[in-house]
């Protein structure tokens, strides 16, 4: 029986179009719930999150500080290994014969570094004339087109130095410059101080001691008042 063949079209390419779902919203009372008294909870949470973010950065600080702590430990004992190596090698040298046991390795160092400025170091240099510090009681003049000064340069001893003033002998001036320096000292004093008329001390006044009244006297005293007062309204109703 011969076979029938039936020509079919080709598949469409196009897909079809699907429509679309429908949004469908629903109301949950529990959500709701939750979020209306949720508001102390939510803000406790975010604290809490950023206390442990504040922690977390105050650990890897903690870790940062002691890595340069180990940093810094192993490059000083780098050098003090290095110092030693070195003290070691320059003791070898002396027993050696190689070097002078005199010589430290400080010492080494200032050659070195004289070697290579090519100049040594005379010191600090002797202060100049024009620098200098002018003898004890010595006299300079400074002349100029309208003034002429002399000024005179006096050692500075030490009561001067303490701020303690010098004993005046008053006796031995005359009068009139003796009362002129008193006055002179006087005034420099402190205002407060009361002085007597040859320029001492007043003692100071002893001050009283205070004492409270006891329950008795205070009663007295307001039986006393009261009598005073009712004599006194008596006399203005009489008159």
């Amino acid at each position: 029986m011969p076979f029938r063949v039936t020509k079919r079209p080709p598949p469409s390419k196009v897909k079809p179009i699907k429509a679309p779902k429908t949004l469908e919203l629903t109301f949950d009372a529990g959500a709701r719930q939750d979020y209306l008294t949720g508001f102390s909870k939510r803000k406790k949470a975010r604290a809490q999150a950023a206390r442990e973010s504040a922690e977390a950065k105050e650990k890897e600080e903690r870790v940062r500080e002691r890595r340069a702590l180990r940093d810094k430990r192993k490059t000083d004992l780098e050098e003090h290994v290095a110092l030693i190596a070195k003290e070691m090698r320059r003791q070898t040298r002396i027993m050696d014969g190689e070097e002078d046991a005199g010589l430290s390795s400080d010492d080494e160092d200032d050659e070195d570094d004289g070697e290579k400025g090519g100049k040594d170091w005379d010191g600090i240099p002797d202060p100049t004339p024009a620098t200098a510090i002018p003898e004890e009681d010595a006299e300079a003049e400074y002349i100029d087109e309208d003034k002429y000064t002399t000024v005179t340069v006096e050692a500075m001893g030490e009561s001067d130095e303490d701020g303690e003033e010098e004993e005046i002998d008053y006796a031995a001036l005359d009068a009139a410059k003796a009362s002129e320096l008193h006055a002179k000292r006087n005034a420099r004093r402190r205002p407060w101080e009361k002085r007597n008329p040859d320029g001492s001390l007043q003692p100071k006044a002893k001050k009283q001691k205070f004492r409270y009244e006891s329950k008795a006297d205070r009663q007295a005293t307001r039986q006393k008042q009261k009598s005073k007062n009712a004599k006194k309204a008596a006399s203005r109703r009489d008159g």
